[in-house]
């Protein structure tokens, strides 16, 4: 067995020991609700879960606890019960779990660290709302505004929701692609040359010249990357003093406010610390989610 082979093994079974493990504690409260540990000897719970897997007294005493919080949170409990998640990620998400949120927060634990959930919690207030899930405080900032447009006005705005959904290929909230549409326009009108004139006269274009026999060519523009400059880089880091955006944590990854897939620039780049970084690539998914299909049909009527 090579040195490859060998750590190949070991990941596997790592990964089984992660997956059985789960499993077992997920039985666990079913295990307290028979009295399953009488009939081998064992005076409690505890004491079967210790022998058995060697589970601490407190992790015990948090998994049962978590089996009542889940009560709720059908979603959430079944994933418990298969052992599909690790019990302390869905502990730290029981506590704001809605009939409303759960499916949006069963996403979450199969993607996101444990650290970052704490923080998502931590950001919500940490307590249950009686709406869906809403992690980005700038809710807090929403304002109503009320205004009547004409039928063709609205349906033209549907179609250019509908452009921006194919460009950015994910579904938008309005607010997102009102926010895509204004950045569009002000790039537009950025683009756009002011006149000037030299001596109250027309710049005339100069002919083609010969420099050695070899016609001069004018320099092509340079295309937009993904690739972010270093200046850009320095740039951003120095005025967060190279701290997340968001935290006092170091910076450790550079996000895109608006993707790069629809602006096509760096202008909206802000650094952020892993956790953060997470959180902002996950809070708004359930608000997609649930407006989608809505808006995907009412786009396709126009």
């Amino acid at each position: 067995m090579t040195n490859k082979e060998l750590y190949t093994r070991c990941l596997e079974l790592s990964y089984k020991i992660r997956e059985y493990r789960n499993q077992f504690i997920a039985l666990l409260p079913e295990v307290a609700a028979r009295e399953l540990y009488l009939e081998h000897g064992m005076h409690s719970v505890y004491e079967f879960a210790s022998k058995l897997a060697g589970l601490s007294h407190d992790t015990v005493r948090k998994v049962l606890k978590l089996n009542v919080d889940l009560g709720s949170s059908p979603v959430l409990k079944e994933k418990f019960l298969k052992g599909e998640v690790g019990w302390s990620k869905l502990a730290v998400v029981a506590k704001i779990a809605t009939p409303l949120n759960e499916k949006s927060l069963a996403q979450k634990v199969e993607t996101m660290s444990h650290a970052s959930l704490e923080l998502m919690v931590k950001e919500s207030g940490g307590h249950k709302s009686g709406g869906a899930v809403g992690f980005d405080r700038h809710e807090e900032s929403l304002e109503v505004f009320p205004v009547k447009l004409h039928t063709k006005t609205m349906n033209k705005l549907r179609v250019l929701k509908h452009k921006l959904e194919k460009e950015s290929k994910h579904p938008l909230a309005w607010e997102e692609a009102l926010n895509l549409m204004i950045q569009k326009l002000e790039n537009s009108v950025a683009k756009v040359p002011a006149k000037s004139k030299v001596n109250n006269s027309v710049a005339k274009v100069p002919a083609k010249s010969k420099v050695n026999n070899s016609v001069v060519v004018a320099t092509a523009k340079k295309q937009p990357t993904r690739y972010i400059s270093v200046s850009k880089k320095r740039e951003v880091l120095e005025k967060t003093e190279q701290l997340c955006a968001k935290c006092n944590n170091p910076a450790e990854h550079l996000h895109h406010q608006i993707p790069y897939s629809i602006s096509k620039n760096h202008e909206s780049v802000i650094p952020l610390c892993k956790a953060h970084h997470d959180i902002e690539h996950h809070k708004t998914q359930s608000y997609i989610d649930r407006q989608y299909q809505e808006y995907k049909r009412v786009a396709l009527r126009c």
